[in-house]
């Protein structure tokens, strides 16, 4: 009996005889998932490549686009329900014998023009056994050359000398699947910017059972190799790094997975710092390198795929730069100011002296610097309460009061600016000040 099946022979035309296999083999594995009773083999012997399940059946509603049992089961690669069609398509169309045995019939597809579409069509035929079988055998003609290509292909048939087991997949470290990129053990594309070999168990196959969006690739290889990273950082540090550097698909999400603070975070900026030398900072352009540079710190230009992985641990260039800005380069003693600059100081705080002179004693330490970006007028340490007054504000006596009221204010609040806080006890400090310079003066007998 001959079936129509509505497909046209044109139908996948990128696929090819490597789809054909992938196509049973694939079905066959998640059978023998779905039900271990079905074990699978896979074998060939003279000229056939057999395939088979133990047990199972196939009924002819299989041949049905879409009416495949594993349809909707979003864990099993066949749920298009259509595996079996495309794979006989692929090897009638490239005039390879391929026939499937159930348990009562056997089944051989061919291209064919039919009336019914007029165009040429994949067409089954069946007929029954003479005596039932024990289960389902596929078998396909081709040569022992073409299917050793491609064994390795299934890596349940071929599996990895070298791996590591991680959360979304294992990472493979065989040189001849370097780059390979496999979905649950069986193959489906090359990474050309992938440094190992993974089997991923979690990506979203399209029809054509390609990954679906770079991202996808990039963020479960990440995963992987966190993983591989985190186990053995004494192992992978040194490989890790220099993909980082290479900006490698493998590692081009690995910040996303690192945990902030852990043991692979600080093997990394170790490695770093090994190869750059103390106190270097990773930047992401040369105008950054340039600035850190006239604080006399190094900036090492890296990717942003590195440069996120290091910044919890070695900080980023704009929390450095804005740190390095406030960095005192110079302090002066009572002797390194001209008769002018004592005046101006000794004013200050005799005119500060009634609202914030328990606090200047107790809580602060004043010293006057020079500052390595010369727009910083004053900073305080919040932790220590000290206070640092460019020496420039020694010029005009309103000046420097102006930057002690800010600076006593972060000091006294412990806030920073902007902070609600900081601004109250701003406006507190000044309504002291001006509640002094305004009360009445009295003369002491």
């Amino acid at each position: 009996m001959k079936h129509i099946l509505p497909i046209s022979s044109s139908y996948v035309s990128s696929w090819g005889i490597w789809e054909a296999v992938r196509e049973l083999i694939q079905n066959a594995a998640d059978e023998a998932q779905e039900r271990p009773e079905h074990a699978m083999s896979v074998e060939h012997v003279d000229g056939w490549l057999h395939i088979s399940n133990k047990g199972a059946d196939l009924g002819i509603q299989a041949l049905l686009i879409g009416g495949s049992d594993k349809a909707g089961k979003r864990g099993l690669r066949g749920q298009h329900g259509e595996g079996l069609d495309l794979a006989l398509l692929c090897a009638a169309r490239a005039d390879v014998e391929v026939r499937v045995s159930t348990k009562t019939e056997v089944w051989t597809p061919s291209i064919e023009y039919t009336k019914e579409y007029g165009a040429r069509c994949l067409v089954v035929s069946t007929r029954k056994h003479t005596k039932p079988r024990d289960g389902v055998k596929v078998s396909m003609h081709i040569d022992k050359d073409s299917w050793e290509s491609m064994r390795s292909k299934f890596l349940f048939l071929d599996p990895p000398k070298e791996k590591i087991e991680a959360d979304g997949g294992t990472l493979i470290l065989d040189a001849n699947r370097k780059g390979m990129i496999y979905v649950k053990g069986i193959y489906v594309m090359t990474g050309h910017n992938t440094a190992f070999g993974f089997d991923l168990s979690s990506v979203t196959l399209d029809r054509d059972r390609r990954v679906i969006g770079s991202f996808d690739l990039q963020w479960a290889c990440s995963r992987i190799v966190r993983d591989a990273l985190s186990r053995n950082p004494d192992t992978y540090v040194e490989p890790v790094m220099e993909l980082l550097e290479r900006n490698s698909d493998d590692v081009r999400f690995l910040h996303s997975h690192l945990e902030a603070g852990g043991d692979a975070r600080k093997s990394l900026a170790k490695a770093f710092i090994a190869k750059h030398g103390d106190g270097a900072m990773a930047v992401q352009s040369l105008a950054e390198s340039q600035q850190l540079a006239h604080f006399g710190v190094k900036g090492v230009v890296v990717n942003e795929a590195m440069a996120s992985v290091l910044s919890s641990e070695l900080g980023n260039y704009s929390d450095a730069a804005a740190r390095l800005r406030q960095q005192p380069t110079a302090l002066y003693g009572w002797g390194d100011l001209t008769d002018a600059e004592k005046a101006v100081y000794e004013d200050g705080m005799k005119r500060m002296a009634p609202v914030a002179g328990e606090h200047m004693a107790e809580k602060c330490a004043l010293k006057i610097c020079e500052f390595a970006d010369s727009t910083i007028k004053g900073t305080c340490c919040l932790g220590t309460g000290e206070i640092h007054v460019s020496r420039d504000q020694l010029g005009n006596v309103f000046d420097l009061i102006e930057v002690m009221v800010h600076e006593l204010a972060h000091a006294v609040s412990m806030a920073g600016d902007g902070h609600a806080s900081h601004i109250r006890t701003i406006e507190g400090i000044w309504r002291k000040l001006y509640e002094h310079a305004s009360a009445p003066k009295t003369e002491l007998g």
